[in-house]
């Protein structure tokens, strides 16, 4: 048995859970020294014909299609067709945003345009609706977009309004489709015959697709996604493909050495603050590049990003030092692929990382023991619509909110990392606080007391509210010591914070007064600021 292989069935042990015949499941795909070491499907594709994941199975890969959109860039600014320093309306004057959005800012997520699909469900569309969102009306509808959230340039803030925008820009310059441009300059060239732009799921003809699935308390629910937005996402392909395309990085047979480096290298310019230690590595550069995220892993750099869109989630996780690539494609979406590449990955290189692994319990959990009380309560930072609770639970630290519920494990004195987040997040203990970090921002957060009201004084908020642009509008009731109002088809609960403003995970409700009197309304997310609703 080769030694390798010795690790094999540690690693099946990390996808038990999902290697049955009634539940969705995953394609891994282990690549060392430009071979594939370890490739299994775990788990099925389709519930209803009982078909097995395989390695060839098709996966709507969901936010890991950015990178070959941002690739289509990096070939047109080789071929000398445009500039990352060009403004986006140069290409695309219709858009009436600031001109000194540059393609760059598009790249890195620096332009301050809102997310579409943030912004969308603050306007109450509902999230059936934005799925069916044809190109053509997502870009009539960000030509009508209110202001930037921020100035181009001075913030880092995921949009997948941006992708979308560049992916115009690839079919303005080449007078061709996003998806017939890949084919011929991407996949095609390197034998990827699996792996297309689809704006359509029915279109795909490989009858080895899986289905993507939700999680019910019953079982599971099929989830379809009917959209037609290229460029933030929209590429299926399989765990083999994949191969060929990570194996490009080494080779370089498409775009050669300078494409390759365009890819890798993230915005030099310093963006929210982004420390130089993550993960105990100092003075090394990371963030955001051509659609992937540069960072380090216990002291080893890496390259990867995530997806998480309509039943699917991905991972493609690269160590480049240690030609070393874990891909994670799974149909359901609540399989996180990130803490299971990071986790084989553990098993993998268990004798060449230098430091402990963030999901092993260390030294420091008796040191941290004692300070644990003083971690416990409510977090929040109204610049960030970040709120958190950390809690104890069955004996464990948890952090909480309403996208986020994760062990915490202590790395150091005064650090943890949330084992289950898919940004690799660390927080730190500070007086009365607690920082923040992912590959994406890092925060100080204080520890609040949350405001009570009562439920008279409620009432001021009570009423209809109109966003006469859009020609939306939402109702906001009570629900005892808490707001209640339709957005997305649904109800949503938001609880107060502070004064005049409420929350819950996803949403920050701002109200704002004239004379004392409230006036309006602003829905704030995590992708998307300043929706504005107008009081009747």
């Amino acid at each position: 048995m080769k030694s390798n292989e010795l690790f094999f069935p540690k690693i099946d042990g990390l996808f038990k859970k999902w290697g049955t015949n009634n539940t969705p499941g995953c394609s891994l795909g282990i690549i060392r020294n430009g071979e594939i070491l370890y490739q299994k499907g775990y788990g099925m594709r389709n519930l209803v014909s009982n078909d097995n994941i395989t390695s060839d199975t098709i996966f709507d890969i969901a936010s890991v299609s950015k990178q070959f959109t941002a690739a289509c860039i990096a070939l047109l600014i080789l071929k000398d067709k445009l500039s990352l320093d060009d403004s986006f309306t140069d290409y695309l004057p219709e858009v009436k945003l600031d001109s000194k959005i540059k393609i760059k800012h598009l790249i890195y997520h620096e332009s301050g345009i809102k997310d579409f699909q943030y912004s969308l469900i603050s306007l109450n569309y509902k999230w059936d609706d934005i799925q069916s969102f044809a190109s053509e009306q997502l870009f009539e509808y960000i030509t009508k977009l209110p202001q930037l959230d921020f100035p181009p340039g001075n913030q880092h803030n995921y949009s997948n309004t941006n992708y979308f925008l560049l992916g115009q820009i690839v079919e303005k310059v080449t007078g061709t489709s996003l998806a017939k441009f890949a084919e011929r300059e991407l996949f095609s060239p390197l034998g990827m015959n699996k792996t297309s732009f689809h704006e359509k799921f029915s279109e795909i003809k490989n009858t080895n697709k899986a289905i993507g699935y939700s999680p019910r308390d019953d079982g599971y629910i099929e989830n379809i996604s009917k959209t037609e937005i290229l460029g933030p996402r929209g590429v299926f392909t399989s765990v083999g493909d994949l191969f060929l395309w990570d194996q490009n990085f080494y080779t370089k047979m498409v775009g050669g050495d300078e494409f390759v480096m365009l890819l890798e290298k993230p915005s030099r310019e310093k963006i929210d603050g982004l420390s130089k230690n993550r993960w105990d590595v100092k003075g090394q550069n990371q963030g955001y590049a051509f659609g992937l995220l540069t960072d380090y892993y216990r002291e080893s750099r890496i390259i990867r990003h995530g997806g998480d869109f309509a039943g699917y989630t991905s991972e493609m996780l690269r160590f480049p030092d240690k030609e070393l690539t874990i891909i994670v494609l799974t149909n359901c979406g609540n399989i996180n692929p990130t803490t299971l590449a990071f986790r084989t990955a553990d098993i993998l290189l268990a004798n060449e990382f230098k430091n402990q692994s963030p999901f092993t319990r260390n030294k420091f959990e008796e040191i941290v023991i004692s300070k644990i009380n003083a971690l416990l309560g409510t977090y929040y930072n109204p610049e960030g619509n970040t709120l958190f609770t950390i809690h104890r639970k069955d004996k464990k630290l948890i952090l909480e909110n309403d996208w986020v519920k994760s062990e915490l494990r202590a790395v150091s004195k005064d650090t943890f990392t949330a084992i289950e987040h898919t940004s690799l997040m660390l927080v730190r203990m500070k007086e009365q606080a607690i920082n923040i970090e992912t590959e994406y921002f890092t925060a100080d957060i204080p520890k609040i007391v949350p405001l009570k009201l009562e439920a008279k004084q409620l009432g001021e908020y009570i009423g209809k509210y109109t966003n006469k642009k859009f020609k939306k509008e939402i109702q906001i009731t009570t629900n005892k010591d808490k707001l209640s109002f339709n957005l997305e088809g649904g109800k949503q609960i938001v609880k107060p914070i502070i004064q005049d403003t409420f929350v819950n995970g996803f949403l920050q409700l701002i109200f704002h007064r004239k004379n004392n009197k409230i006036s309006y309304v602003s829905l704030n997310s995590n992708g998307s600021k300043d929706i504005r609703y107008e009081k009747e």
